[in-house]
Order: C-alpha cells, then sequence, then structure tokens
C-alpha cells in the first residue's frame, strides 16, 4: 500500500534544542470581539437615549411635520405649498390693509390742512380789506397800509391773523381821535369865525355893539 501524506506540525523547539512556544493570538481576537460587542451595544443605547422622540416618530412615519411658511426646512419636513400660499396670502392681505389706513389718516391730514389754509386766507382778505378801508381816513397812513397788505404771504398763518388784527385795532382808535380831533377843530373854527363877524361889527357899530347883552353873553361862552 502507498503510505498516506500527513502535513508535518510545525517545530516548537529552537535550533539550540529549547522549550515549545505557543502563539498568542487566542487572547487578541478576544479583545477584539468585546470591543466589537461593547461598541455596538453603545451605539444602540445612544440611538435610542439621544435620538428626539419626534424625530422617530417622524422616521416612523407615524407623525408628518407641519410646513413652515419662514422658508426654513427642518429635518424630515415636506413643503405644503397650499399652507405657504395661503401664509402669504394673509400676509398680503394685513399689509394692504395697513397701508390703507395709513393713506386714509395722510389723505385726511392734507384735507384738514387745506381748509384752515382756506379759512385762514378768507379771514386775512377780510382784515385787510377792513384795515384798507378804516386806514381811508388819511392818505399817509391809507399807502402803508398798501404795502402792509401787498407783502402779506401767499400762504398765510396765525402771525399774519394776529398782524392785521392789532393793526385794524389801532387805526380804530387811530380814526376815533382824528374824528374827536376834527369835531374840535371845526368847534374851534366855528368859535373863530364867530369873533372874527363880532369883531368886524365892532368896527363898524362902535361902542354900542360892546355894550349888547346878548353878545356879551356869547363872547363869555366862547
Amino acid at each position: 500500500m502507498a503510505q498516506q501524506y500527513r502535513p508535518s506540525k510545525p517545530s516548537t523547539q529552537n535550533g539550540k534544542g529549547g522549550k515549545t512556544h505557543m502563539p498568542q493570538s487566542d487572547n487578541f481576537v478576544e479583545s477584539m470581539r468585546d470591543i466589537g460587542r461593547e461598541t455596538i451595544n453603545t451605539l444602540k443605547d445612544d440611538l435610542i437615549k439621544e435620538t428626539p422622540k419626534d424625530f422617530i416618530r417622524q422616521l416612523l412615519g407615524l407623525e408628518r411635520p407641519k410646513a413652515s411658511a419662514s422658508g426654513e426646512i427642518q429635518l424630515g419636513q415636506s413643503i405644503e405649498i397650499d399652507q405657504v400660499i395661503e401664509s402669504q396670502t394673509e400676509e398680503n392681505k394685513s399689509l394692504q390693509t395697513q397701508l390703507i389706513h395709513e393713506r386714509t389718516l395722510r389723505q385726511d391730514q392734507e384735507q384738514y390742512s387745506a381748509r384752515q389754509t382756506q379759512e385762514l386766507k378768507l379771514q386775512l382778505k377780510a382784515l385787510q380789506s377792513e384795515v384798507e378801508e378804516v386806514a381811508k381816513s388819511t392818505i399817509q397812513l391809507s399807502q402803508e397800509v398798501k404795502i402792509a397788505t401787498i407783502q402779506a404771504t401767499v400762504e398765510p398763518g396765525i402771525y399774519h391773523i394776529v398782524f392785521f388784527e392789532k393793526l385794524l385795532s389801532f387805526i380804530k382808535s387811530f380814526r376815533k381821535k382824528i374824528n374827536q380831533a376834527n369835531l374840535w377843530i371845526q368847534s374851534a373854527n366855528k368859535k373863530a369865525a364867530k369873533r372874527r363877524t363880532f369883531w368886524g361889527q365892532v368896527a363898524k357899530s362902535g361902542a354900542q355893539r360892546l355894550l349888547s347883552n346878548e353878545d356879551y353873553s356869547q363872547r363869555s361862552a366862547g
């Protein structure tokens, strides 16, 4: 019979006939297996503990994330076009309402200012006309009033109203004094005319006119 071949075992003896030496690879392999098992267990624990519940629910399809109209898309979130358009429409409506309100307020303010300006113009025109009429009592005063009227601004204010009110009051007082002075001058002129008439008659009639009781009373009163 042929002899069966058997592989020879590696010699555990050294060249000098020393003791046998076995490799230490078993401990290394076991250590790597232990490290692998610990890593897998740790990873499982971290996934279960650290992962948020809402993410797990989204991952499992139990909850659908709500769409955000801010333009930011979160993890696992889908875009709902209808909701975004609806949100933008509401914002546009609110903005349009605010713009309409502001435009209305501005128009009301402009109309109020226009009415106030028109009322001031009418009041100033009336005062100017009255001042010109009162100032006709003297030529020089009338000319100065016309200058003041011409210089009045096109857009009148409270200052111009107060100015012409004071001017009108002054002219009325001045005209009253002028009228009083005119009456006094007229009275004085009449008395002077009577005196001239009397002394003219005295020059013609002589001393007899001086002794008249009527003329004496008039001279005493005058």
